[in-house]
């Protein structure tokens, strides 16, 4: 890792694993719902060219130019930050049949993120900006169709009601994207060059020296302040809800239920809570899957996953319109008896294996071994090597994960009930 000055910071990962180089750079800011629709925004407008790339086909074909490169623009809530994130994927030069191209990758890169001007009395620039903001009306309609991902935001919604900066995810305050302006763009835009903390992250045969040269081209403006990320959970406390529903137009109901965990924020205190997830209901093994929809076909599916930043567990079923409060009751009595039955050892070692094989899949991704270089500058403490996660796994005694389940507290459901709203 090279601070190259206060709040940019260079992670360089040499490999040969792959013909590719993958280069992602960061812009990382607190978290600010009205912003981070902007800023939703903002990255399709990046997709879509630059002052001197006109189009999204223009782009695309700089990119096939580059025997293709793949761009991808976004960003995401990590707890209490937002990361806006540019993510590239190029061949590495041995592999290319020209010289210079990967300048042209890296020259391609810096236009994309200095040369945008949101310019509202540029006709070009105000038709792009209607296109775009279009489109995206449209991606976060499908968004509020989709019943299983809306019951689980208003569940969220009314686990943390009067605070919605607690329960808004990457895309922000979504009411406010049709008043969003080309001056609220441009607005946001400059704050991201001038305010944001910047790391660039690269994985492949791209050298540290090419890579810093690159960066002090680009003359960003140093960070103001300096993050921390070793406590990722909000601070902001959820608030139990009891049982609650809604009649929507909808063939059946959507429950989705929220039980408050108390791991801690160290590495293994996540994976036990991971394993014990697992057995509950994320694997098609798990207790909710076996017993709730196999065993008394009371639901057409139903898993569990963890939302570590707020530290819950979160269930969500696809039920009869006319099951909810039974599911509901039934979840919970599940819970009950997989805390306090003991766990088939052969399963639990099963349950293990499956979670490992999963981590030795990833490690064939480039991106996710990106991933774990940010990881590792955000928590240096941490050791995200598959030999540590893999004996952190084996160690995890039967205990432990049922404890994990025992100290789970029910806050409440909300159940999307279908039928005629």
């Amino acid at each position: 890792m090279k601070e190259m000055k206060s709040g940019i910071h260079l992670l360089v990962e040499p490999s040969s694993k792959y013909k590719t180089n993958a280069l992602s750079l960061k812009f990382i800011m607190p978290y600010d719902s009205k912003e981070a629709i902007q800023l939703t925004l903002l990255a399709r407008m990046f997709e879509a060219g630059s002052k001197a790339i006109g189009n999204r086909s223009q782009l695309e074909q700089a990119l096939a130019d580059l025997y293709g490169a793949s761009l991808s623009v976004g960003g995401r809530r990590r707890a209490d930050y937002y990361e806006f994130t540019l993510n590239s994927q190029m061949l590495a030069d041995q592999f290319l049949p020209e010289d210079g191209l990967m300048h042209s990758w890296l020259d391609l890169l810096a236009d994309l993120v200095l040369n945008q001007a949101f310019d509202a009395s540029d006709e070009v620039m105000q038709a792009r900006f209607a296109l775009e903001k279009e489109q995206l009306a449209r991606q976060l309609k499908r968004r509020q169709d989709n019943k299983k991902q809306l019951a689980a935001r208003k569940l969220k919604e009314h686990l943390y009601q009067g605070s919605p900066e607690a329960y808004l995810g990457a895309y922000g305050d979504e009411a406010l994207l049709d008043s969003l302006t080309l001056e609220d763009l441009q607005r946001v835009y400059d704050k991201l060059l001038q305010k944001a903390q910047i790391v660039c992250v690269a994985h492949g045969r791209l050298s540290e020296a090419q890579l810093e040269t690159w960066l002090n081209s680009l003359a960003f403006r140093a960070c103001p302040v300096v993050y921390s990320y070793q406590d990722l959970r909000l601070a902001i406390k959820p608030q139990a809800i009891a049982f609650q529903d809604e009649v929507i137009e909808a063939n059946q109901g959507n429950l989705a239920m929220a039980l408050a965990t108390n791991y801690g924020v160290d590495d293994r205190e996540r994976l036990k809570a991971n394993v014990a997830n697992a057995i509950f209901g994320q694997l098609p093994s798990s207790a909710l899957f076996m017993n709730i929809r196999e065993r008394d076909s009371l639901a057409y599916s139903i898993h569990s996953t963890l939302d570590v930043y707020r530290e819950l567990m979160i269930v969500q079923a696809g039920i009869d319109s006319t099951k909810g409060k039974e599911v509901y009751e039934k979840v919970f009595d599940e819970l009950h008896k997989v805390a306090q039955t003991p766990i088939n050892p052969a399963y639990f070692q099963e349950v293990k294996l499956t979670i490992l094989s999963n981590r030795v899949q990833a490690q064939d991704y480039q991106w996710f071994e990106l991933e774990l270089v940010f990881l590792d500058w955000m928590n240096p403490a941490s050791d995200y090597s598959l030999a540590t996660y893999e004996a952190n796994l084996q160690a995890l005694t039967e205990a432990e994960v049922r404890q994990v389940l025992l100290d789970l507290t029910l806050l409440g459901a909300y159940f999307l009930k279908g039928g005629e709203a």
